[in-house]
């Protein structure tokens, strides 16, 4: 992001009314948690208790199609990181990705970290368009205990 904005428009993106939208980004981010709805409801209103950069959403109509939550890193605080993310296609993505962006550099953000995790890697390709460099691969190892 010390490029600046990404060349994409934002257009069709906005922020989130938590006090409208949570129920409906709660069952969006069951996707990315693979946790029940009541219980991504509960940890996005968590987040927005702690404070968050961005909770942004584009709507297809007047449902929400697609939303992502945008915090500062608690190590880092000039780095933010993605801490969710749904999206059902390329299309919503790249004014989600660029609303995400711009709200960073707002707030003296100089790095995003964007997790693309289980379905998300499917857009690789769309991060990588848009300038974010791929810096790392990550393994997530399980166990079945019972």
């Amino acid at each position: 992001m010390g490029w600046g904005p990404l060349a994409a428009a934002s257009e069709g993106a906005e922020e989130i009314d938590p006090a409208i939208d949570l129920d409906a980004c709660a069952e969006l981010a069951t996707h990315w948690y693979g946790r029940p709805a009541v219980w991504c409801r509960d940890h996005l209103a968590e987040w927005h208790a702690e404070g968050v950069i961005t909770h942004a959403g584009v709507r297809d109509g007047a449902d929400l199609a697609a939303s992502c939550l945008a915090a500062s890193n608690e190590v880092r605080p000039s780095t933010a990181e993605m801490y969710y993310v749904y999206c059902p296609s390329d299309e919503p993505l790249v004014p989600l990705l660029a609303h995400v962006v711009s709200r960073c550099i707002a707030q003296g953000t100089h790095n995003l970290i964007a997790d693309l995790v289980g379905g998300h890697r499917r857009f690789e390709h769309v991060y990588k368009a848009l300038g974010f460099a791929k810096v790392a691969d990550w393994a997530r190892c399980e166990l079945t205990l019972s």
